[in-house]
C-alpha cells in the first residue's frame, strides 16, 4: 500500500487527535497521536514519515483489546508532521494551525526544558493550548 499526505491527513481528521495542556512547572506540552484497533495503518504512517513511535496500548478490558498508537515525539518532528498534513485537512484545520503556530515558537527558541521561558512568552503559549483545547471539545460536542 502507498499512501501520501492526503491519506494521512484524512485518517488524521478521522482518529487522530492533537492535545496541548500545561504542566505543574507551567510548560506547555502538545501531543499528537493517532490510535487504531490494529497497527498496519499506522505502521504506513510511520515508514512514510520515518519518524514516530509506534506502541501496542495495554488494558485488558474490551475498548483497549488490540489497539494500537501512533506518536509524534520531538518538536521538529511534531511541527513538520502538521505542516506536511495541514493543506489536507478539514475536520482538524483549526486546531492545527494554532498547533503550527505553537511548536514554531518551540522550535524558535530552541525549546531546551531547563530554559527559563519569558513571562509573555509562556502567556502566548498557555492562550494557545487552551484555545486547541476549546476547539477539541467543541468538536466532540457537535
Amino acid at each position: 500500500m502507498s499512501i501520501g499526505p492526503e491519506y494521512i491527513a484524512g485518517f488524521f481528521d478521522g482518529e487522530g487527535c492533537i492535545s496541548a495542556r500545561v504542566n505543574n512547572r507551567g510548560q506547555v506540552i502538545v501531543t499528537i497521536s493517532i490510535v487504531q484497533k490494529g497497527a498496519h495503518v499506522l505502521r504506513e504512517i510511520k515508514d512514510y514519515f520515518e519518524y514516530g513511535c509506534l506502541r501496542r496500548m495495554s488494558g485488558e478490558s474490551r475498548k483497549t483489546h488490540n489497539l494500537w498508537s501512533y506518536q509524534v515525539l520531538g518538536s521538529e518532528q511534531k511541527l513538520d508532521f502538521l505542516r506536511i498534513i495541514y493543506p489536507h485537512l478539514i475536520v482538524k484545520r483549526e486546531q492545527t494551525e494554532l498547533a503550527i503556530k505553537l511548536m514554531t515558537r518551540f522550535v524558535d527558541m530552541g525549546n531546551p526544558r531547563s530554559a527559563k521561558i519569558p513571562k509573555d512568552e509562556k502567556e502566548v503559549r498557555v492562550e494557545l493550548a487552551k484555545r486547541i483545547t476549546e476547539l477539541k471539545t467543541i468538536k466532540e460536542e457537535l
